[in-house]
């Protein structure tokens, strides 16, 4: 089951980044090691959801078919994503897949 690219996380990334480079070269201090701490943090979750993504799961059982990240194979996914959310203390629904956006 491949998994599609977050959203709400991926967006967060690109406006750190962009906020960064505009901060750099007008500010410095605590905060932006706060935002740099913050985009280091996304990105790491970013790349595991990526690499979740490519971790076969078979369509019947929805159980991943290779180990990830310290869960054994049989590891159902939704236990995966209660993972993702207790430690990073996100919405797999929302932040990772882009679900449930509020309407602007």
């Amino acid at each position: 089951m491949k998994m599609r690219k977050d959203k709400k996380i991926h967006n967060r990334i690109v406006e750190l980044e962009t906020s960064l480079m505009n901060y750099k070269a007008e500010h410095e201090g605590v905060e932006l090691a706060d935002m740099e701490e913050e985009l280091f943090q996304l990105r790491h979750i970013e790349d595991l959801w990526e690499k979740l993504g490519c971790i076969t799961i078979d369509p019947e059982t929805e159980k991943i078919e290779d180990e990830f990240f310290g869960f054994p194979v049989g590891t159902h996914r939704e236990e995966i994503w209660h993972w993702f959310e207790a430690t990073f203390n996100i919405s797999v629904a929302e932040d990772m897949m882009g679900l449930w956006e509020a309407k602007e």
